[in-house]
């Protein structure tokens, strides 16, 4: 029989994401049946669901936004943080009807039209095909079609924020918001916090933009970084490092020394993730099968450690420089100002005022960088 009441449903659609990370986009979307070139292109005639009428369901989802930091109202930096924002939708159902009109008589398109708005489900049943068998003998099934349409509606045009731990620690780790910061430890200055680095700077963080975040499955990736099982194991660190840069280090080089400095840690980072999870919601004659998101969290220590390997002939005097030089550097506001959220471009600014800062004989052969080491804790 050509009636088609079940169906899917996925929030992770490309599309549907895009719907609801637009503010500014109409807070109606429909899902259309597309039946191709089977039956006439447009519908010949539609119907709402009987009860219930709606399902609302709250729906989570990840962007990134990019703040531009701020100092003495010269920018410095681009900070970028995950939040997760959330609306509540309404699903409806509407059920269209599709007619291969060139088989069909008027009196026959009339008649399946008629048919398709008298059925009651509490006066004639629930055995939908049952009735239509029953009120359309002598019409060809393969004629027609009944297809399920969705429509989901936003009950607020503007997303709320689900979760917005990530900025909020990003702010009060500058000094700017209102809430207390994760503590945090500049190893290089002694006893001394990130916190404390910012007082006095005249910080602002201005708001960029945001953009969906594509693959929400596992936090940002970044090659700067290492997942360790004890981010402050020298020997972890140590081994790390020299995945990233011992093969970008030329041969001529020859045998070179690592030298790391931890720089900074942050003791507690929040971190998302989106867990896809089925559920089935009934709407009128609809049994429908929506893939959910559910958020889930985890707190992240952070250390991050100051690099650079040099030729192991290099003078101890000049790697005294060079550590000064290493340490100097990433106390600057465009590299421990947005290390916390944004190590590539602190890793951008990091490396020119390095190498400006020590002997140009050993610029050739030097490497330096930043590591971002992460000790992940349970999601939750």
């Amino acid at each position: 029989m050509p009636l088609n009441f079940d169906t899917r449903l996925s929030f992770s659609d490309p599309e549907i994401l895009r719907f609801l990370e637009d503010d500014h986009a109409a807070p109606v979307h429909a899902i259309e049946p597309d039946l191709g070139s089977q039956f006439d292109h447009d519908a010949a005639d539609r119907r709402p669901s009987g009860e219930p009428t709606s399902h609302t369901q709250e729906v989570v989802f990840l962007v990134e936004e990019k703040y531009r930091l701020l100092e003495n109202e010269n920018g410095v930096g681009v900070h970028k943080v995950i939040v997760a924002l959330k609306h509540d939708v309404g699903i409806k159902v509407d059920y269209w009807l599709f007619l291969r009109s060139s088989n069909l008589s008027e009196a026959e398109i009339a008649h399946v039209r008629d048919r398709f708005h008298a059925y009651d489900p509490a006066q004639h049943g629930e055995d939908v095909e049952a009735w239509m068998r029953a009120n359309l003998e002598g019409i060809d099934e393969n004629d027609f079609e009944v297809e399920p349409c969705l429509t989901l509606h936003k009950h607020s045009q503007v997303a709320q924020d689900h979760d917005a731990s990530q900025r909020k620690a990003l702010f009060a780790l500058l000094g700017i918001g209102g809430s207390n910061p994760p503590p945090s430890t500049i190893h290089a200055v002694g006893d001394y916090s990130l916190t404390n680095w910012a007082q006095g700077r005249n910080l602002k963080l201005v708001l960029m933009g945001r953009e969906l975040v594509a693959d929400d499955s596992d936090p940002p990736a970044n090659p700067d970084s290492a997942v360790l099982g004890d981010a402050d194991d020298l020997q972890q660190v140590s081994a790390a490092i020299d995945a990233i840069v011992d093969h970008i280090i030329p041969g001529e080089c020859g045998q070179m020394r690592l030298e790391q400095i931890k720089l900074l840690t942050l003791a507690a980072w929040p971190e998302f993730k989106i867990e896809w999870h089925q559920k089935r919601i009934k709407i009128g004659c609809s049994r429908i099968t929506i893939s959910v998101p559910v958020l889930r969290i985890r707190i992240t220590k952070l250390v991050f450690y100051v690099y650079f390997k040099v030729p192991v002939h290099i003078d101890r005097f000049i790697i005294t420089i060079a550590r000064t030089c290493a340490v100097r550097s990433a106390l600057t506001s465009a590299v421990i100002g947005v290390v916390t959220s944004n190590i590539g471009a602190a890793v951008a600014s990091f490396v020119p005022l390095f190498k400006r800062c020590i002997e140009q004989e050993i610029r050739n052969c030097l490497h330096p960088g930043l590591l971002l080491a992460t000790e992940p804790g349970p999601w939750h």
